[in-house]
């Protein structure tokens, strides 16, 4: 039998593959790539995007229901205010343009109804201005009234 002499460099074992096998494992596993990041990024923008859009929708709908309890407790206090009574004449029971607070207008309109002699059409109206928009709220309600001319 012959024996075969290695010398340290030349094994498979040898600390010069060591090294080597090192080196590949850890340019393999060390971190992400710039694709990877680059994709994570991308992601990450996506979904914030999608949480910015989803926020300003709900300060808008949050904006718009403030409007309307406004709206509505304006005309409640234009009601408590110029309050419709049945000893009114019709013509009494319209109201012109009421400002309250935060620029919102308080009004009432009746108008006859069709061909009915003593039937009116009362529209109550606030309106107000929202993002350089006009907006309005309206109530419309039916009178019999004998009191008119």
């Amino acid at each position: 039998m012959k024996k075969e002499a290695h010398t340290a460099s030349e094994s498979s074992h040898g600390p010069g593959s060591m090294v080597h096998g090192l080196r590949s494992m850890v340019s393999s596993s060390a971190g992400f790539t710039l694709v990877e990041a680059v994709i994570a990024v991308a992601i990450m923008s996506i979904c914030a995007f999608a949480l910015m859009a989803a926020a300003s929708k709900c300060l808008a709908l949050a904006l718009a229901s403030r409007n309307l309890h406004t709206a509505a407790t304006v005309i409640d206090q234009g009601e408590l205010d110029y309050p419709m009574l049945p000893t009114n004449e019709v013509s009494d029971n319209v109201v012109e343009p009421v400002t309250y607070g935060n620029n919102f207008t308080f009004t009432r309109t009746v108008e006859p109804l069709g061909e009915e002699k003593d039937m009116f059409v009362v529209a109550t109206t606030v309106s107000w201005s929202m993002k350089g928009k006009q907006a309005s709220a309206s109530v419309q309600t039916l009178l019999y009234s004998t009191n008119h001319l």
